[in-house]
């Protein structure tokens, strides 16, 4: 945890009643529940549904003290900021929660008076609504209330031991987060079960009982864990050692979606707290993305000594109405785009004026599957087909935003796909999207191809370069990388005439399980095996597909999947793992260059009689790519009285080719 902006008081954070033998009772100051703001909540079962106003006084009988005493507050909802104030100075503000639990609040030595105090909780945010109650007061320090005992933990890198940037997840019976305190080094970030070390070191309080620590480092490192006793007023002593186990020679890790609450308003992670996660999670490049503001993390990245770690790029995610977009890299001391804008040729155009070389499509099915981006524009997840056919003028596709996950492993895939096939050549993003300390930075990410392994040489400008031209992969727990005839990878075009030989790499580390491997030729799943994997042992297999030419050029992409983490350690919120290969272009035709799905259609169809027999016949020959853009095209350029034949030609067709029975299912009227 950092320390507090204000210095008068350590704001320790909710406490499990559980852990103790004893929850401790200290003076009842309000047992009540008192609902905070501005608006009616009727989902709280303890406070009234309507609010009683922006502030709450509550005076309490005490004795002026010379040391630290305690105040516990049961409190949930904080979005906004909440003063607590005693005897009319503000000590802190009501720690940023959502659930029900208790809190610690230190009142510092001199602050008390004899006989009657003032205690106030008043917003900052009044149309912020909050549940607050049950406050009681201790005349001890915290240590004496919650029986605290100190654990120092020590990680290191299992051969060299070195000192290793690190997330600490501390649980106790039943495998639960517990709460920490008195963690104030300047070098840590602290949730409730959770301790990031930006020096390999850490030393915090917990009640006296059994703790399981367990380390973590991101997805490329191994995963180790210790059960600890601890002692009221004893220190532990607890050493762990983390080894490399997926090798991403040749790649770098970058995270191209990360928030602060300092500078988004919203989540709770600090940039300095922001700097700890990167360095522990091994994020190699990280592009600051908070909504309509250009952060430059480098000055905190200084002041904590983490220049070593990695290399930060200044990005924006532009927020309007129509979408969030990512766009870098842009000078923090550039004004900011136009956000309002929501017409997406002008707000791309608008935003490259401001120097971003790379705008990403974020989350595009976000929030709900019914109203997000794509639905507005009546998006055909078979097609890529949309309302006026809109241009996408962007360079990349979030796919793999690991705070905002599909159930749905392959359904942003699809549309991916779609986009790829109506002739978009937008390229595949993974990324975090995190907001808060505790959701893992890095979770979500993209490996760009690098001719540096070193990330303090990493060449910003070649990564920009392999965005753009899509020499990347993208990860969810999982790596991958593909090879086709031995020497194309992601971003080539793949030129020759015999089948092809498709080598993809899988890899995890031993607490992942990959379970699929799957090769898709323009959407089309082509190919398939299971990944040869046992949980416990890292996984790094190569695995061979021999793979027909196609007739027309064709884009080539591989995806795994694996089971998801419900380990609280690096939980996942979808049961799943991942990880995709942007696509090797398939130069079918020997001329050089890749010819879209759309624009072979399109040839076949010039070259046809242009008849519905013409048009079912290039249907049932071509690959479902390349049949329902022909078939889209039809319907969009060819003569009204057509359109009856062509609904009749699409039922038939979908029947047995799935391609068509989506297309179908989401066809607008013309």
């Amino acid at each position: 945890m950092f320390r507090s902006l204000l210095a008068v008081l350590v704001v320790l954070y909710g406490m499990h009643a559980s852990l103790l033998a004893v929850e401790p009772v200290g003076q009842v100051i309000d047992a009540r529940y008192h609902h905070l703001g501005d608006s009616i909540v009727t989902t709280w079962k303890e406070a009234n549904s309507q609010p009683e106003g922006i502030r709450l006084d509550l005076p309490f009988e005490a004795k002026a003290q010379t040391r630290e005493t305690i105040l516990s507050i049961k409190h949930r909802d904080i979005d906004g900021k909440w003063d607590l104030v005693l005897n009319g100075k503000t000590v802190a503000q009501l720690k940023r929660e959502s659930a029900l639990r208790k809190f610690y609040y230190s009142i510092p030595p001199n602050l008390l008076r004899d006989g009657t105090n003032l205690l106030s909780i008043i917003s900052r945010s009044p149309t912020d609504d909050i549940s607050v109650g049950d406050i009681q007061y201790f005349d001890q320090p915290l240590g004496k209330v919650l029986r605290l005992g100190r654990i120092h933990v020590t990680v290191r890198e299992a051969q060299n031991k070195e000192l290793l940037p690190t997330r600490l997840t501390v649980l106790g019976s039943g495998k639960k987060l517990v709460d920490i305190f008195e963690a104030t080094q300047a070098t840590l970030a602290v949730r409730s079960g959770l301790v990031y070390t930006a020096t390999g070191e850490a030393e915090f309080s917990v009640p006296a009982g059994s703790y399981t620590i367990v380390a973590t480092r991101g997805m490329e490192w191994s995963r180790a864990e210790v059960v600890c006793e601890v002692g009221e007023s004893k220190k532990s002593e607890v050493v762990l050692q983390l080894r490399r186990e997926v090798d991403t020679k040749g790649f770098i890790a970058s995270d191209t979606h990360i928030h602060t609450f300092t500078f988004s308003g919203h989540g709770d992670s600090t940039v300095p707290e922001r700097m700890v996660t990167i360095a522990a999670e091994g994020v190699e490049l990280a592009i600051s993305t908070d909504h309509n503001h250009h952060t430059d993390y480098q000055p905190e990245q200084q002041k904590l000594g983490l220049n070593n770690y990695f290399t930060p790029i200044t990005g924006n995610e532009v927020t309007t109405k129509n979408g969030h977009f990512n766009a870098f890299p842009l000078s923090p001391k550039e004004p900011i785009p136009n956000h309002k804008e929501t017409n997406w040729v002008k707000l791309a155009a608008d935003i490259r004026s401001h120097g971003a070389k790379v705008i990403i499509f974020n989350h595009p099915r976000w929030p709900n599957p019914k109203e997000n981006p794509l639905t507005h524009v009546q998006f055909n997840q078979a097609s890529g087909d949309r309302t006026g056919n809109v241009p996408i003028p962007v360079d990349g596709f979030e796919i793999a935003n690991s705070t905002s996950l599909q159930k749905d492993p392959l359904l942003l895939f699809r549309d991916w796909f779609a986009l790829l096939n109506h002739g978009e050549m937008i390229k595949a993003i993974g990324s975090s999207d995190s907001h808060t300390v505790s959701d893992p930075v890095g979770q979500g990410r993209t490996y760009v191809r690098s001719s540096t392994d070193d990330p303090t040489r990493i060449d910003s400008d070649e990564m920009i370069r392999n965005f753009q031209q899509g020499r990347t992969s993208i990860s969810l727990g999982l790596f991958s990388e593909v090879i086709v005839d031995g020497q194309f990878g992601p971003g080539d075009i793949a030129s020759g005439t015999k089948p092809m030989q498709v080598r993809f790499r899988v890899a995890s580390p031993a607490w992942i399980t990959p379970r699929r491997a799957l090769v898709f030729m323009n959407g089309q799943l082509v190919a398939e095996k299971l990944v040869q994997s046992k949980f416990g042992q890292a996984t790094d297999e190569w695995l061979s597909f021999k793979i027909t030419k196609p007739r027309h050029d064709s884009h080539l992409v591989c995806i795994a999947l694996g089971d998801g983490i419900k380990d609280e350690s690096w939980n996942t919120y979808a049961d799943y793992t991942l990880a995709a290969t942007n696509p090797v272009w398939i130069d079918a035709d020997g001329d050089g260059k890749f010819t879209t799905p759309r624009e072979t259609a399109r040839l076949l169809l010039r070259s046809s009689k242009q008849t519905l027999d013409s048009l079912k016949q290039i249907a049932q020959n071509e690959d479902g790519g390349i049949a329902v853009q022909a078939m889209s095209l039809a319907r969009s350029e060819w003569p009204l009285t057509t359109l009856v034949g062509l609904e009749a030609l699409i039922e038939s067709l979908a029947v047995d080719r799935p391609a068509f029975a989506l297309y179908r299912s989401q066809l607008q009227s013309r």
